[in-house]
């Protein structure tokens, strides 16, 4: 598994859980990804979370959505 890093914004507040939702596109199919999630405020960045779970992109344009 390679290392590939992308910004993505947090895109929305998922209202019942207080979490932040955001859509990963433009993944290659057939491909295993974990994620993690670096926090950025007026004082810096945070420290990087635990890796995510595994996850495949399960055809070319699969879009995945992610809840932080």
């Amino acid at each position: 598994m390679s290392l590939m890093m992308i910004e993505i914004p947090a895109s929305q507040t998922d209202e019942q859980t207080g979490r932040i939702v955001t859509n990963v596109t433009g993944l290659n199919p057939y491909t295993q990804y974990k994620f993690r999630a670096i926090g950025v405020n007026s004082l810096g960045e945070g420290r990087p979370s635990k890796p995510s779970r595994e996850y495949s992109a399960l055809s070319p344009n699969y879009n995945l959505t992610l809840c932080l």
